[in-house]
């Protein structure tokens, strides 16, 4: 054989192997981008890539509520997976999938305080335990579940968010008896981040608690139980609820809390630059103006500088304020997005 004909050999062979690899990608890059939606399982399993393959393996394990095809998925997909299909169907059982750790928790507890659960809450761990007893006590205006969150200054601070919560609820000062009265700025500053977040204790914040409730100033002593005398003044407009907050300088805040023009736009900025005076709390106070101010002015754009999964739920909560699934579309996740719809 003449040395023209074998590199005419070679050069046939190269480029039917191109030719293959080529098919080859052609093909990769149609079961990427045209996945088949709704398919069959067999569908799925052909696909080459697996990142495909398992987008397309959980999309027909959601939209069939079939946990078993969960199990072919890998990674994040399979977690995602189990974790919607529990929370579409409320089916708790299901999160055990995911393992006895955090992720069982998260799938676990807003299944429970959305179902009103209380034997759910038990049955994860902290921090979220905690955080699920107090949901639900505060739901269901249940206050002798409070004791069974992990510790006393977690009961207490349960029963003071439960506190203020049903004195605004039922614009009676007497639940306020039920907050806390220590003198402690951080379990105050907590309080109060709560209650200036959405999300918060309160089931439709108004335009006078999101925005107007940053009552600290240097050198100020102001209590929980302040706080609650101060907000139900400020929703009542009944600067008499002042005389019973405990120091003067607080009751002055009151006064002026409790007098402000009801209809006066909120000034954020001002109430940003007052969360200087809340220490450790001041980037997480800045957090929840920015968060309300969001929620109240339905600005998304506000909403998309936050990272995950807080954007998400500044979109869930616009969503949920003004009943508007539309905004769950903004949310990330599939899996927050079905509950920020459901719950629109």
């Amino acid at each position: 054989m003449s040395q023209d004909a074998g590199d005419s050999d070679v050069t046939g062979k190269l480029k039917i192997y191109a030719v293959i690899v080529f098919l080859l990608v052609i093909l990769a890059l149609a079961s990427f981008l045209f996945l088949p939606k709704g398919g069959s399982l067999g569908s799925c399993k052909s696909l080459v890539i697996s990142e495909s393959r398992d987008q397309c393996l959980t999309e027909l394990a959601i939209s069939t509520a079939n946990a078993s095809v969960c199990g072919l998925a890998t990674g994040s997909y399979s977690t995602e997976c189990y974790m919607q299909i529990a929370q579409n169907t409320g089916n708790s059982t299901m999160c055990s999938e995911l393992g006895s750790g955090a992720l069982e928790s998260q799938c676990v507890m807003p299944i429970a305080v959305r179902e009103d659960d209380y034997g759910l809450c038990e049955k994860i761990s902290e921090p979220y335990l905690s955080k699920c007893v107090e949901q639900i006590a505060l739901q269901s205006d249940n206050a002798t579940l409070c004791g069974n969150v992990a510790n006393a200054t977690d009961e207490m601070y349960c029963t003071s968010l439960l506190g203020i919560k049903s004195a605004l609820d039922f614009k009676s000062a007497e639940y306020c008896l039920n907050v806390s009265s220590e003198d402690n700025p951080n379990f105050t500053s907590s309080i109060i981040v709560n209650f200036t977040t959405p999300k918060n204790a309160t089931a439709q914040p108004t335009t006078e608690l999101v925005t107007s409730f940053l009552p600290f100033t240097p050198n100020v002593t102001f209590t929980a139980r302040d706080f609650c005398y101060t907000a139900l003044a400020t929703a009542t407009y009944n600067t008499s609820l002042c005389d019973s907050v405990t120091y003067g300088e607080g009751r002055t805040l009151c006064v002026d809390q409790a007098t402000k023009i009801t209809n006066t736009t909120a000034s954020y900025s001002t109430e940003i630059a007052g969360c200087s005076a809340l220490g450790s709390y001041s980037e997480q106070c800045i957090e929840g103006v920015e968060l309300s101010e969001a929620v109240q002015t339905k600005n998304v754009s506000i909403c998309a500088q936050f990272q995950e999964p807080i954007n998400d739920n500044c979109y869930a909560e616009i969503a949920s304020t003004y009943k508007n699934s539309t905004f769950c579309s903004y949310i990330s996740n599939s899996t927050e997005e079905s509950l920020c719809v459901s719950n629109s």
